[in-house]
C-alpha cells in the first residue's frame, strides 16, 4: 500500500437549475501526517436554497461501504483518518437533483526519520524471522519487497548487523493499529544496544501479542550512536540509521515466519 498520496477527481453530477455546479472535490492539506487532519472542500460552491451536503467515509480497500459522517453537512469537512487509509466522498443534493463526487483517498503519512550521517558502513543486514534484508551504507532505507509473516502469540527472532564501530541504541516499532504513529507505549516491541565491534550483530527478539490485528503493518527500526538513548521513531539527527519495512501478522493457526519475496527498495545514501 502506498501511504504518501492524496488523489482526487472531478465532480460528476449534473448541476441543478439556478445553482452552480459543486465543482471539484479537493484536499486542501496533503499529505496527512500520522495523527493529523486535512480539510476536504468542494470548490465553486455558493449557498443556495435547497442545497445540502453530506460527507461519507469508508476504510475498505475497495472504496465501497460508505457511511454517513454525523454532523458533516457542510461544503468543507476536516478529516482525521483513523486507519492506514480512508476514502471520503460528498453527496450533494440541490433542487431535487443529487449526485456524488468520485471518492478521494486520504493516506496516512508517517513522520520522517532520516538521520543526517551514520558511522562506518551503518547497518549492513537485517533479518526478521526468515526474511533477509541486505542494506548497505544508508542513513534511511525503505523496503517495499519482502514481507515477513509474524504469527500472533509468538516470539520473533531477528538480527541487525552493524558496521559502525560504535555502540548503537536500537528500537523496533510496529504500527499495529495503522494510524501513522509509532507509539512508544504499546507499539515499541524492542529496545537494546549493539556492541562496538565492527562488524557486530544485535539479536533482538520480540513478542507478537495474541490479539494483534491480522494483516500488514509498518515496522520501523530506529538506531543511533547517542540520539536514540531515548526512543524516538522520528529521529533525524546525526550518526544513525533508520529502516522501514512491512510485516504481515497472521493468525496463530497460520504457518509463521514465511515471507513473500521481492526486491524493490529505496533509501538515502549516507553523505559520509
Amino acid at each position: 500500500i502506498t501511504i504518501d498520496d492524496i488523489s482526487w477527481t472531478g465532480y460528476t453530477a449534473t448541476p441543478c437549475s439556478g445553482t452552480p455546479s459543486p465543482g471539484n472535490t479537493l484536499a486542501t492539506t496533503n499529505p496527512v501526517a500520522g495523527g493529523g487532519t486535512t480539510v476536504l472542500s468542494l470548490q465553486n460552491t455558493t449557498s443556495g436554497s435547497g442545497v445540502t451536503y453530506q460527507w461519507q467515509s469508508s476504510t475498505t480497500d475497495s472504496n465501497s461501504g460508505f457511511t454517513n459522517i454525523s454532523g458533516a453537512t457542510n461544503a468543507t469537512y476536516t478529516a482525521s483518518p483513523g486507519a492506514l487509509k480512508t476514502w471520503y466522498k460528498c453527496v450533494v443534493t440541490c433542487s431535487g437533483n443529487s449526485g456524488e463526487s468520485v471518492p478521494i483517498l486520504i493516506d496516512v503519512n508517517y513522520c520522517s526519520s532520516n538521520p543526517s550521517t551514520n558511522d562506518g558502513l551503518g547497518i549492513t543486514n537485517v533479518i526478521i524471522g526468515s526474511a533477509n534484508f541486505p542494506v548497505g551504507d544508508f542513513t534511511y532505507y525503505n523496503y517495499t519487497g519482502s514481507v515477513p509473516n509474524l504469527s500472533q502469540g509468538t516470539t520473533v527472532n531477528s538480527a541487525i548487523t552493524f558496521g559502525t564501530g560504535f555502540t548503537y541504541n536500537a528500537h523496533i516499532w510496529i504500527d499495529f493499529n495503522d494510524d501513522g504513529i509509532f507509539n512508544n507505549n504499546n507499539e515499541k516491541v524492542y529496545s537494546g544496544e549493539s556492541l562496538n565491534a565492527n562488524p557486530t550483530t544485535l539479536n533482538p527478539s520480540f513478542p507478537v501479542i495474541a490479539t494483534a490485528t491480522a494483516g500488514q503493518h509498518k515496522m520501523r527500526i530506529g538506531t543511533a550512536d547517542s540520539g536514540q538513548s531515548t526512543p524516538n521513531p522520528c529521529y533525524s539527527g546525526a550518526y544513525g540509521v533508520t529502516i522501514d519495512l512491512m510485516v504481515n501478522v497472521v493468525t496463530a493457526s497460520a504457518t509463521p515466519l514465511l515471507s513473500v519475496s521481492g526486491t524493490a527498495a529505496h533509501g538515502t545514501i549516507c553523505p559520509g
